[in-house]
């Protein structure tokens, strides 16, 4: 895990405000606007606002193609956002980043997701899959079929997902921030997460403790469309050695204040704050 947590106000438990009751009301006096805001999206307004960051942030991007097309053209949902934990990053209460963890079981807010659906006119299927790696890539189902026959304790596996950043405030840190944030709150949950990745992009997830799936080969998926992407299908053993010491530390320090406070917080870059101010 990477070791860049001096940005973070989550850095010590001791250095962050304590004093918010609830994840929708995060931004009073105490979090300036300088402040970007990691929380779970529960509430039926955010979570549209969560879909249609999703589909504009794909639509504008290699990842047309994997958006459905809908009538209304401006969210972005699926079956597999029934059985998702899906959370955000606020500035302002302005959603500007956003992921979801898909599990098993449906979430709380499942009809709230099929409501929204209807009133786009969007079809929920619900998955035949648990994974929408199963869906799309050549192995996927077999790989997790053999860790489970292969493991000696129960599995409990996510798949982390639909990584967008609004396009003004696209960084590095921030898509680090979000990305550690997901993990310290689901590592407790789960054993593994499972995803895909651009093949250019393995060093970034690697620092994470993300491998290669044994027995898989990367693949160019897409290839009826003019963007296929190259892609590696990736396995996080959560809470493994792969982690440092430090690491772990500011883990178990996030998962601790998240689920005392609901969200995490850290500054944003001062030179992002430029840019914004710029294009202003």
């Amino acid at each position: 895990m990477t070791t860049s947590i001096n940005m973070y106000h989550t850095k010590t438990v001791d250095s962050m405000t304590t004093t918010i009751p609830s994840p929708h009301q995060a931004n009073d006096d105490s979090i300036t606007s300088s402040k970007i805001i990691f929380r779970e999206i529960v509430i039926e307004d955010e979570l549209i606002e969560a879909f249609k960051l999703r589909y504009q942030e794909y639509n504008n991007s290699r990842m047309i193609y994997w958006v459905y097309q809908n009538k209304n053209g401006i969210i972005d949902i699926d079956g597999y956002d029934l059985r998702s934990r899906h959370f955000g990053l606020f500035v302002n209460d302005e959603i500007i980043g956003y992921m979801r963890v898909i599990q098993i079981h449906e979430v709380k807010a499942s009809n709230i997701i099929m409501k929204i659906a209807k009133l786009n006119s969007i079809p929920l299927i619900k998955p035949e899959n648990s994974f929408t790696v199963e869906d799309y890539y050549p192995g996927a189902k077999e790989a997790l079929l053999q860790l489970k026959v292969s493991a000696k304790k129960t599995l409990k596996i996510c798949e982390p997902g639909r990584l967008v950043i609004r396009n003004n405030y696209r960084s590095l840190n921030i898509s680090k921030f979000l990305i550690e944030s997901a993990i310290s709150v689901y590592s407790n949950d789960f054993t593994h997460a499972i995803m895909t990745c651009n093949v250019s992009h393995f060093s970034f997830y690697s620092k994470y403790g993300f491998n290669p799936v044994v027995g898989t080969k990367n693949e160019k998926i897409g290839c009826n469309s003019p963007y296929p992407l190259d892609l590696s299908l990736l396995l996080l053993q959560l809470g493994s050695d792969q982690f440092t010491l430090d690491s772990k530390k500011y883990i178990l320090e996030w998962q601790i204040f998240f689920k005392e406070n609901r969200y995490l917080t850290m500054d944003i870059p001062a030179q992002l704050i430029t840019k914004l101010k710029h294009h202003a």
